[in-house]
């Protein structure tokens, strides 16, 4: 019993878990797109490719994200690659080489045109002059491909680029398909080289090998390829000119000119009037054939602008604040007060006293002599002090006199 209720359980377990399965869906592989979008073809003999260490001489099946460089329109993301000398169940019997290194595709891998194709979208200038090529090989006869060349995004047969005179390709006996420059053939007796000119209308072009039609009647089998390749030719120019200066010369009026190639330029402008101008310009091949044509543009001025002179004022350098020194302070000198000098007070010169004449002094009379030589006698003192008083007198005199003045 628990043996039976445990199978059930089970078996409602996986019905529900196949259910939740049923509705979610595996994440389509994502293609080897190069981003951002290069200017050149990337792996255009799909020798970079994640079987690339294997040397099996047969075909794989791969996933779009596996090839660097290349995406495919199935519905799967396969792309089918060949490996050099592979030889297929059908037609049997050949053995098919790589013309460019080991490793070659079948363009469609599994489903049939229109749902199958091989593409790149590459960096583009609008208005210039490229140059397209792919090498082509039949399967079982002579099979029929095509260059699908146009903006980014989804291309049909309408986009498809006729091949240069002499590219178009071979066919074999009893072919009865379409010929004419956009119908690429090929046998499968060797490969043969498709190459034509594509001029470029916008910044994204998407490069895109086509099975147009298979000898087998299968689109899915047939039309194999190798060796792609992409390159610039020529890109148009812009310039200005004024009346009087003359015609443009041809270098002016392209750029991006690939080696080998020459341009024979039509309706140049004299520069006599004024106005804007498309010069047609033609691209010569090696052989002198054309390859296409590129519009450059020439305007032509009615006079050319004054020149407004240019008044350039120099920048003055801020001025660096020079510091002001602190004044150091210079010490006061103590001055020593110079004495100043008292000039002498002059001593009044007295005036000279006049001396007074003494009064002749009368002649004593003579003295009696007395006869005594030692002792002088009396007369004479009397007679000397008279006199003494007389000298006296007159000098208190004189002083007296000089007070008054």
């Amino acid at each position: 019993m628990k043996k039976k209720t445990f199978q059930a359980v089970a078996a409602v377990l996986c019905a529900i878990f196949a259910v939740c399965m049923a509705g979610v869906s595996a994440e389509p592989a994502r293609a080897a797109q190069v981003l951002p979008y290069p200017a050149a073809l990337q792996n255009g003999s799909f020798e970079d490719n994640i079987e690339s260490g294997k040397t099996a001489r047969t075909n794989y099946m791969v996933n779009q994200s596996g090839v660097q460089g290349w995406s495919t329109t199935e519905s799967d993301g396969t792309i089918e690659l060949w490996y050099t000398g592979f030889t297929p169940g059908i037609p049997g019997g050949i053995a098919f080489n790589a013309q460019d290194g080991v490793w070659f595709v079948e363009i469609n891998a599994n489903e049939p045109s229109p749902l199958s194709a091989l593409y790149q979208d590459l960096a583009t200038k609008s208005g210039s002059l490229y140059q397209w090529s792919f090498w082509h090989r039949g399967r079982t006869g002579t099979d029929t491909a095509m260059m699908l060349l146009g903006p980014q995004g989804a291309l049909t047969a309408a986009n498809a680029q006729p091949a240069a005179p002499g590219y178009e390709g071979t066919f074999g006996a009893g072919f009865a398909g379409p010929t004419g420059g956009v119908y690429l053939t090929a046998t499968r007796a060797a490969w043969v080289q498709h190459l034509g000119y594509y001029l470029a209308t916008s910044a994204l072009t998407r490069y895109e090998l086509y099975s147009y039609a298979s000898a087998s009647g299968n689109t899915s089998m047939g039309n194999l390829a190798d060796n792609a390749a992409w390159r610039l030719i020529a890109s148009p120019t812009t310039q200005t000119i004024y009346v009087g200066d003359g015609t443009p010369a041809d270098s002016t009026l392209v750029t991006d000119l690939a080696s080998g190639f020459t341009i024979a330029p039509q309706n140049v402008p004299d520069s006599l009037t004024p106005g804007t101008f498309s010069v047609p310009v033609r691209v010569l091949d090696s052989g002198e054939n054309a390859a296409g044509t590129i519009t450059s543009t020439v305007i032509v001025l009615a006079l050319p602008p004054t020149p407004t002179p240019t008044v350039t004022i120099p920048l003055l350098p801020t001025p660096t604040p020079t510091p002001t020194p602190t004044p150091t302070p210079t010490p006061t000198p103590t001055l020593t007060p110079t004495p100043t000098p008292i000039p002498p007070t002059p001593t009044p010169t007295a005036p000279p006293t006049p001396t007074p004449t003494p009064a002749p002094t009368p002649s004593p009379p003579p003295l009696p002599q007395t006869g005594d030589a030692g002792n002088p006698p009396l007369w004479l003192g009397i007679t000397v002090g008279s006199a003494g008083l007389m000298l006296l007198a007159a000098a208190l005199s004189g002083r007296r006199r000089g007070k008054k003045r």
